[in-house]
């Protein structure tokens, strides 16, 4: 999917570099978007709002730092045995806060410009598990409760940007959180256990741009 992503963007029929007094992009950018995230096994597609703060430290880069909020459901296999992998069927509600970092260069004109970035996230995921799916793991495992544990990922963003105030984005992330599982004894004892998972996914977004700082 990288190589596809990049691919497109070198196709983009866009002018060479600008010198920087006539910058495509300002010193300093809000960026508000909005867009639908694809599934990827584990979760649904689901609506994502993002804002994102742009600081230019030197043409043609832009340092961007990111917050994101996403909605969705899980509807998954979910394997609590031993080697023989029993399943059930497990369902509920997530919702994910993730924080980013990006590079982005860019080229292009006041009417249209390009770029391409590459980032870190964090996310800081919530699962809550619908009570039939929670029941059902109680009864044949013992499992009082499940979540979904923060984790680090990346991402790699291709953009266009129209007249500098409107955008289209499509990221492509990775992430691998774990299912947290956690068992009461009694007593005050307490235990967990990680089962890995892996998200990879992508997401269209449109956006409106304000410029803080034009040089």
């Amino acid at each position: 999917m990288g190589s596809l992503l990049l691919i497109a963007w070198l196709s983009l029929p866009l002018a060479p570099l600008n010198p920087i007094e006539q910058d495509t992009i300002a010193a300093m950018n809000l960026h508000l978007s909005a867009g639908i995230t694809s599934p990827n096994g584990i979760v649904s597609a689901g609506p994502e709002l993002s804002l994102k703060y742009e600081w230019r430290p030197a043409h043609p880069l832009v340092l961007r730092t990111e917050l994101d909020f996403r909605l969705g459901s899980i509807g998954s296999r979910f394997f609590p045995g031993g080697s023989y992998r029993p399943s059930i069927y497990l369902t509920g509600n997530y919702q994910s806060m993730l924080t980013g970092l990006d590079l982005l260069y860019y080229r292009g004109t006041d009417r249209m410009t390009a770029y391409l970035g590459f980032g870190l996230v964090y996310a800081f995921n919530r699962f809550t598990p619908g009570e039939e799916s929670l029941q059902e793991l109680h009864d044949e495992y013992g499992i009082d409760d499940l979540d979904m544990a923060q984790k680090l990922g990346y991402r790699v963003t291709l953009g266009l940007r129209f007249h500098r105030v409107y955008s289209f984005e499509l990221a492509v992330m990775q992430l691998k959180p774990d299912i947290v599982a956690g068992r009461d004894y009694g007593s005050g004892v307490y235990s967990k256990q990680n089962f890995p998972t892996q998200f990879s996914g992508f997401r269209f977004t449109l956006g409106y741009i304000w410029q803080l700082r034009q040089w």
